[in-house]
């Protein structure tokens, strides 16, 4: 147990419970469920985990009773019993993981809940929250480096949460120390681009990461912010977005959302339209109505920055992707709203025949 951290005995019998709530009421019982985390019995420790996640993180809300409930949760990270198997209560939810793992995600969405909008100093629940992350970071990233990859994954999850405070900018090379050997030499392909990804976030030189022998590595490390004016990293997420498809297998717990990072990516860092067009037809390929917001959209944009006047021609670029659009079921269907929506909006027609006309 990290020696800063109050005891989980302490936390138990010196937090005044009765002051304080949580989603339905006053949180009395919470130390209960607490205790019984630890429990002998696999079915006591799951619904004790499933009544601590309903009530003082429900549906992103935080209240009094949070913040010292993450310090327990905290505290008891290295007791042995926490590496035992877990059974989620959630019937949906059928991963395999220690204990360890789902308190590990647990103490990630309170990170998480408690860094929207950190200039906000008036609800007392989330600052509380916010006061104990240095703590529930030093119990984290013990764990970074854990033999088992649930408990792993979970550790730097939760990590990259807790380091979005500001106050906690001074640990990032702590973190960073440990997730660079993964990235330049782990054995999974996940976990690699996972701890690219982080380093490049958090300002960590990545640039070496660009001539990996594997390609997702590559774009990773080309997604770091600090590479956006480095052509060769440019190169590599437009080598990406050639073949979506196959970059959407790249890591499949992200799939779309890695998509969408490169798009995201290379609409900032190239200049013109034209010089992405090969890329965005590609997109089109895999893309569809629902995906509008991540992919496609924000080319669309690209191509037409201002909108269309309706007495300017199009260019080249701009007629292929569009005759392109125009040409994919998978945009037009009855429920199709936000291909129309996103066409409206930059003064081009929201009718598929219409568009094909325009484009012929």
């Amino acid at each position: 147990m990290t020696s800063a951290l109050p005891t989980p005995l302490d936390l138990l019998e010196n937090t005044p419970w009765y002051d304080l709530e949580h989603a339905y009421g006053e949180a009395d019982d919470t130390p209960r469920y607490l205790y019984r985390l630890l429990h002998d019995d696999p079915g006591e420790r799951s619904e004790a985990f499933g009544k601590i996640d309903s009530s003082l993180i429900h549906q992103g809300y935080l209240y009094s009773a949070t913040a010292p409930a993450a310090l327990y949760i905290a505290a008891i990270l290295d007791d042995p019993r926490t590496g035992e198997d877990f059974v989620s209560p959630y019937p949906w939810d059928g991963r395999k993981r220690p204990l360890r793992a789902a308190l590990l995600n647990w103490l990630r969405a309170m990170a998480r809940s408690c860094a929207y909008d950190e200039d906000d100093t008036e609800d007392e629940d989330i600052v509380a929250c916010r006061e104990v992350r240095p703590l529930v970071l030093d119990a984290v990233l013990p764990w970074l480096d854990d033999p088992q990859p649930a408990v792993r994954s979970a550790a730097v999850d939760a990590t990259a949460e807790l380091l979005r405070a500001p106050g906690l900018a001074h640990r990032v090379p702590e973190a960073a120390a440990t997730l660079r050997p993964v990235a330049e030499a782990g054995e999974d392909r996940d976990e690699r681009g996972t701890a690219t990804l982080l380093l490049g976030t958090w300002g960590e030189d990545v640039s070496a990461l660009l001539a990996d022998a594997d390609p997702a590595i590559r774009a990773c490390a080309a997604l770091a912010p600090a590479q956006a004016g480095n052509p060769r990293a440019t190169a590599e997420l437009l080598a990406a977005l050639t073949r979506p498809w196959v970059a959407d297998d790249w890591f499949p717990s992200l799939h779309g959302w890695f998509r969408a990072r490169l798009v995201a990516a290379v609409v900032e860092r190239v200049a013109t339209f034209e010089e992405l067009l090969p890329q965005a037809l590609a997109v089109l390929e895999v893309a569809c109505d629902s995906t509008a917001e991540d992919d496609w959209g924000p080319l669309l944009r690209k191509a037409f920055p201002d909108g269309r006047r309706s007495d300017d021609p199009l260019t080249d670029a701009q007629r292929r992707f569009l005759h392109a659009l125009a040409g994919h079921d998978d945009y037009w269907g009855a429920s199709s709203h936000e291909t129309r929506e996103w066409l409206r909006s930059f003064a081009l027609p929201d009718d598929r025949e219409a568009l094909a006309a325009l484009t012929s």
